[in-house]
């Protein structure tokens, strides 16, 4: 079975990415370059609104610092767990803009992927998922 990740790269990206490697050893990853925080507010403002956005905002503001206070918890259980967050170097990984772009539904067809799976993207486009024959999860 072909194997695509589609992602933002994170520690819970590298989790997924460790797991299935171990399983689909040829797996294939296509990053997606992180949005800049503001650029992403100022669009969601528009579409819904300032007092909406700035409660997203204090929320956001409360989940840095509750990272903060349980980052040790947080490591402990992810090697405990058997989770390996660390970055992999013999994982084929590929960057691009956005996973809508044309270069990156380009490259996903030329994957022909049986299974794409998606972690922490922005809204992927029905161009993506209609541009090949797979299982999007």
């Amino acid at each position: 079975m072909n194997v695509v990740v589609l992602a933002s790269e994170s520690k819970t990206t590298w989790m997924l990415i460790n797991a299935l490697k171990e399983d689909y050893p040829e797996l294939k990853v296509a990053f997606e370059k992180p949005v800049s925080r503001v650029v992403l507010l100022k669009k969601r403002a528009k579409r819904i609104g300032y007092l909406k956005v700035f409660g997203q905002l204090l929320f956001l503001i409360y989940l840095q610092a509750l990272r903060a206070v349980s980052r040790k918890k947080m490591d402990a259980l992810h090697f405990s767990s058997g989770f390996n967050p660390l970055k992999s170097s013999d994982v084929n990984c590929t960057y691009f803009d956005s996973v809508n772009s044309v270069q990156c539904i380009e490259w996903l067809k030329s994957q022909c992927p049986d299974a794409v799976i998606l972690n922490g993207t922005q809204i992927v486009s029905g161009d993506v998922l209609g541009a090949v024959n797979a299982v999007f999860l």
